[in-house]
């Protein structure tokens, strides 16, 4: 999973004959953490909860799932995922919807995969675990997992079964979303937002004006920040500083960089600003993370 860069996750996932991937995400809590940014994809994601909890992201909905949960992402959704109060595990699957249609049309294709293709229906986001099948789903979940892993002979066969057995057991219960009028500003709202923070994205490490940003929608700088924090979450300004702590977080933890060279590295032009935004995030300094890692490294 992509955890930085372009908010529109351009990697691929498997190839043209298997479009699909998995993927062991570690997300860690407090000054050292790790998460995964917020970003999108034109594939379907499948996240299963294996340690901890989950603080996930999708859209304008934030939802805490645990050990045992799932968060189902549908095609071109925004999402990322943090960790909650300790060290928290997942397993995450990327895959091409289209790879479930079938070759000939047929009533399958009609009655189920073309409404999800259509978006005329969509995945809920979570699988607690409470309702009728939860417990099935995350076995298929499981199962595909396990055969990606060990890829034994007929591993893509089981993969794609359990694939078709997730959606039985949401289309025989009716748990799919319907398209509903009244949630599709914000959507569209949402959608307004992603080259915003692509651009955030890209152009951390320089200096970022909030008016240029509203710009580029266009709207005024006023009504841009109540927007952006209508839909995001937090301001403009807390985004993009959360943004370059975390990529500065990341320096100095995996490089021999100084904190000074962080600091410039990721758009900050005073130091002692720099330190002061960098606790608030991660309640210590710059300097106590670089040595931390140098210690680790010689562990």
């Amino acid at each position: 999973m992509n955890t930085e860069g372009h908010l529109l996750e351009n990697r691929a996932h498997g190839d043209c004959m298997f479009p699909l991937s998995t993927y062991f995400v570690v997300l860690t809590p407090g000054p050292t953490q790790q998460s995964v940014n917020l970003h999108w994809h034109r594939e379907t994601e499948i996240v299963l909860v294996t340690r901890g909890a989950v603080r996930a992201r999708v859209g304008m909905q934030t939802k805490i799932l645990r050990a045992g949960q799932m968060l189902l992402v549908n095609s071109e959704e925004v999402h990322g995922l943090e960790a909650g109060d300790w060290i928290s595990e997942a397993y995450a699957l990327v895959f091409d919807l289209e790879w479930l249609a079938s070759s000939h049309y047929d009533r399958i294709q009609h009655r189920f995969i073309k409404r999800l293709l259509d978006q005329e229906s969509r995945l809920p986001m979570v699988v607690t675990g409470e309702e009728a099948g939860d417990q099935r789903m995350v076995g298929s979940a499981e199962q595909i997992f396990d055969s990606h892993d060990y890829k034994e002979e007929g591993y893509e066969l089981r993969i794609k079964a359990n694939l078709y057995l997730i959606l039985y057991e949401l289309f025989s219960a009716n748990r799919l979303l319907q398209r509903d009028p009244s949630t599709e500003a914000d959507g569209l709202g949402l959608d307004r937002l992603k080259p915003i923070l692509s651009f955030i994205h890209q152009h951390y490490a320089e200096p970022i004006r909030i008016g240029d940003l509203a710009q580029m929608i266009p709207m005024s700088e006023g009504y841009f920040c109540r927007h952006f924090h209508r839909l995001i979450g937090v301001t403009p300004v807390h985004y993009i500083n959360a943004y370059r702590i975390n990529q500065a977080a990341s320096m100095l933890q995996s490089t021999d960089c100084s904190v000074l060279d962080a600091c410039c590295a990721v758009g900050f032009q005073n130091m002692s600003y720099f330190t002061r935004v960098f606790k608030q995030f991660r309640r210590m300094n710059p300097s106590d993370v670089r040595r931390m890692s140098r210690v680790a490294q010689i562990v």
